[in-house]
């Protein structure tokens, strides 16, 4: 059986961690099996997480965990800077995803890193959708999960990023499925925003 969404270790997340990071705070952080991992590395790890069950399943692995709305939860880090910052999927569940951002940003340390992952709507799975059918069908999970209130692309997320003072270090689009990687290949990386699923970014605060 496969992992659900909340028990899966998110490689691709940990790939853009900075290797010199030892503080975190992770919004969305589900039931922590991704930043399990970093508190395995010795890092001491900070939690945001509105449904319950995942954040008992996060606290029993050694995280701090504030069980609320990451508006809320960031209203009760008691002070607390970090030196990065953890968005995995979850700008696109929130109403003002900038506003959130730009709060966690606060607690962030000058010269501190967000790692950002964000499904990319511009896929051609949903423009297929909208211009050929004409109607969104959403799903369980995915770049259509029901749940997602807010469309997210790169450009979006990268002018949030910016709008915080931030500076996008590296920008890595993540695909899925084999037939997406060969026409990524194929076409040389120019169709690559129609053909990744999801986008990884991190970013720099400045140290001034």
């Amino acid at each position: 059986m496969k992992p659900s969404y909340y028990q899966r270790v998110r490689t691709s997340v940990l790939a853009m961690i900075p290797g010199d990071a030892q503080r975190f705070l992770s919004i969305g952080c589900g039931e922590g099996a991704t930043e399990e991992v970093l508190v395995q590395r010795g890092a001491r790890v900070t939690g945001i997480e509105i449904q319950a069950e995942p954040a008992q399943a996060a606290a029993s692995r050694g995280i701090r965990v504030i069980h609320a709305p990451a508006e809320d939860g960031l209203d009760r880090l008691d002070g607390e800077t970090y030196d990065c910052l953890v968005f995995p999927d979850v700008l696109e569940h929130l109403r003002d995803p900038e506003a959130v951002l730009a709060r966690a940003c606060e607690s962030l340390e000058p010269g501190g890193a967000a790692v950002i992952s964000v499904p990319n709507f511009r896929h051609a799975s949903v423009l297929w959708q909208l211009l050929v059918k004409g109607e969104i069908r959403y799903e369980t999970a995915g770049i259509l999960d029901s749940t997602h209130i807010r469309m997210t692309t790169r450009k979006m997320a990268e002018r949030w990023i910016r709008a915080q003072g931030m500076t996008v270090e590296s920008v890595v689009y993540h695909t899925h499925r084999r037939s997406e990687k060969w026409i990524r290949t194929l076409s040389l990386g120019l169709l690559r925003e129609f053909v990744c699923r999801q986008v990884l970014i991190r970013a720099r605060k400045s140290h001034g």
